[in-house]
């Protein structure tokens, strides 16, 4: 009999004895008379939710690479010398230093890692462009004036 704490004694009427036991593995321990969903041959399916197969397929350096691009251009946006300026144009130059990190491991220069994600020459390049984030270009947030009215336009009906 399993002895776990606040467990109730689970069990057919005739026995009144547990008859479900998790072991390590996964199975339950089936007593005569039991349903074949009880049998360690056929254990009951554990509830998966559905994004696991999702993110088995996301490789552990792409969630390293993007937390280190977020906490990067955090920081390059707060503690680099430069005049105020946008975000954004800050985050796609640390994305693209990122960018320029992994095309060196590729082609197999040497690097300091974290997990998959190169991280001293993604760094250093990173640092390396944000000069140039001055020059992205960004959409004109100011609203445009409508154009006066013409007077040879009629209005319309």
């Amino acid at each position: 009999m399993c002895a776990l704490p606040n467990s109730r004694s689970i069990g057919t009427p005739e026995s009144g004895q547990q008859t479900k036991c998790p072991h390590r593995d996964g199975t339950w321990k089936a007593k005569a008379g039991d349903p074949p969903e009880h049998a360690q041959d056929n254990p009951p399916l554990r509830p998966r939710g559905s994004l696991l197969p999702v993110l088995k397929a996301i490789p552990p350096g792409l969630v390293v690479a993007v937390l280190a691009i977020l906490i990067l251009s955090q920081l390059f946006y707060a503690f680099l010398p430069f005049r105020r300026r946008a975000y954004l144009p800050v985050l796609l130059m640390t994305a693209l230093g990122f960018g320029l990190g992994q095309l060196w491991d590729i082609l197999g220069l040497p690097s300091l890692r974290a997990g998959q994600a190169n991280v001293l020459p993604a760094v250093i390049f990173a640092l390396a462009l944000q000069p140039l984030a001055r020059f992205v270009p960004r959409p004109d947030r100011t609203p445009k004036e409508p154009s006066p009215a013409r007077a040879d336009r009629e209005p319309p009906a």
